[in-house]
């Protein structure tokens, strides 16, 4: 939910569809460029 609201407010991400991270975690990240040149994880426990 929290990729497709950054999705919808404008940001840039890298990631078009969540994925596997580390221990089970669901990840994606936004572009540093639409985070003042902060990378951000988005991780959730799905």
């Amino acid at each position: 939910a929290a990729l497709r609201e950054a999705q919808t407010a404008g940001l840039q991400t890298i990631d078009a569809q969540p994925r596997k991270g580390a221990e089970g975690l669901t990840i994606a990240f936004l572009h540093p460029r639409s985070t003042n040149g902060v990378l951000t994880e988005l991780c959730s426990h799905a």
